[in-house]
């Protein structure tokens, strides 16, 4: 299977690029990135992969691979899974799959509609933790649980300047959403689905 990834930060180059390289049946063929400071990084990790800088050459080429994964920052995710199934290219979104519930399921139905595979990068959800829990709730180990609690600990002495730290309201979020949706996720195959909604949210820090 010939793979494009578009994305060569965090995401692209520590997580997804390195799975990609260690499964037998799929080759790394092509990186989008429009820094050239990190498509230089591509050649000295993935010397067989060509560097696009513009992920519309990707879509040109749609013909010479077979899947896209999309590692980008969050508020990309939507409008870059939309185009490749546009394209005809099945697609594989880091989480989350879109800012909103509207996003997302624009582009779910876009992917029935096309007839293409669409799946989430959810890959905590394989965590030890959280496949030990699904084992113990499987075998009766468990009980009945009644509260989940996890959390995150992350703190910078002076915030970043990224997209994850970015309180624009395009950006969805910022770390709530890019990394909730790990809080969120494990927690379905152990609860269940959602019957109902409560929040009490906190700012720690203005503007981030």
């Amino acid at each position: 299977m010939r793979v494009a990834l578009v994305g060569y930060g965090l995401a692209g180059r520590w997580f997804h690029a390195p799975v990609l390289s260690a499964v037998k049946d799929i080759s790394l063929d092509v990186v989008v990135t429009g820094s050239p400071e990190r498509a230089g990084q591509v050649h000295v990790d993935h010397p067989d992969a060509t560097v696009l800088s513009d992920v519309a050459a990707l879509w040109d080429r749609s013909a010479d691979v077979d899947l896209v994964v999309l590692a980008t920052p969050n508020r990309s995710h939507a409008p870059l899974a939309l185009a490749a199934l546009e394209a005809g290219l099945p697609v594989v979104v880091d989480k989350p799959l879109a800012r909103g519930a509207e996003g997302g399921l624009t582009v779910v139905r876009a992917a029935e509609a096309a007839g293409l595979l669409l799946s989430v990068f959810h890959n905590r959800r394989w965590d030890a933790d959280a496949l030990t829990a699904a084992r113990l709730l499987a075998d009766g180990s468990l009980g009945s649980p009644q509260r989940l609690e996890t959390r995150f600990e992350r703190w910078r002495p002076q915030p970043g300047s990224g997209w994850r730290e970015s309180a624009d309201p395009r950006d969805g979020g910022g770390l709530l959403l890019d990394l909730g949706s790990h809080q969120d996720d494990p927690a379905l195959p152990l609860l269940g689905p959602v019957s109902h909604r409560y929040l009490e949210l906190d700012l720690a820090r203005p503007r981030v």
